[in-house]
């Protein structure tokens, strides 16, 4: 590197290693970067994404914290914060950040279709059917709304039929878009969805920014 003191370069090297699939080379541009003195909010947002593709959730947390901080009024640290905060299974303060994301961009379905999914793991089934529901109302076609759904769904027929009960509600094909599954001792896990994929527990979800195009300078 011709100025190996220049905070902005080593930014724009880290993520262009991240897109040769070199991760590890990545994380260690970023943290260059910051000890350069870059303060710039997608930085730390790819950092804490980064963390995020590693599963190191709690460094993925902090990074977003403080991506937060230098970002007032942008979705992205707040949506990807709840996808932390759930993995972490602190699903009060995923809930919030889903919030306040949904504030910032109430029509975006992965957000809505995180937070459902927070309202699920904190047993609120009613509101997470609700959202569902409501999203495929606007979206039909919205995959990860029709799986979970169906995935409620068929929770909720398990567990009336597991307390003996016989009021176990029925599955509606138009709503949920496919039979629930049959009951299960390990029940599927709930989708996630990023701007393009569904994906399964442990996929990554979340938008990555560029880094700045802004010119660099010496620290």
């Amino acid at each position: 590197m011709r100025e190996p003191r220049n905070a902005l370069a080593h930014y724009h090297l880290g993520f262009a290693y991240a897109m040769a699939g070199k991760y590890g080379f990545e994380l260690a541009e970023y943290r260059r970067a910051i000890e350069l003195g870059l303060t710039d909010w997608t930085l730390f947002l790819n950092l804490g994404l980064a963390y995020f593709q590693r599963t190191d959730f709690r460094l993925a947390a902090d990074a977003l914290k403080v991506s937060e901080l230098l970002a007032q009024g942008h979705v992205e640290p707040h949506y990807n914060l709840a996808l932390v905060y759930e993995r972490l299974g602190m699903l009060s303060q995923a809930e919030q950040e889903a919030l306040t994301a949904l504030e910032l961009n109430p029509r975006d379905p992965d957000i809505r279709n995180t937070l459902a999914i927070v309202y699920a793991e904190r047993g609120n089934y009613a509101r997470a059917r609700e959202e569902w529901s409501a999203l495929l109302a606007e979206n039909p076609r919205y995959l990860p709304a029709k799986a979970n759904l169906a995935i409620l769904n068929g929770t909720a027929v398990a567990d009336a039929a597991e307390a003996g009960r016989d009021d176990a509600p029925s599955v509606s094909r138009a709503a949920a878009g496919a039979q629930a599954p049959p009951p299960s001792a390990n029940p599927t896990p709930l989708h996630r969805a990023g701007p393009e994929l569904v994906l399964e527990l442990g996929g990554v979800s979340q938008w990555k920014l560029g880094p700045i195009s802004a010119k660099g300078g010496d620290d």
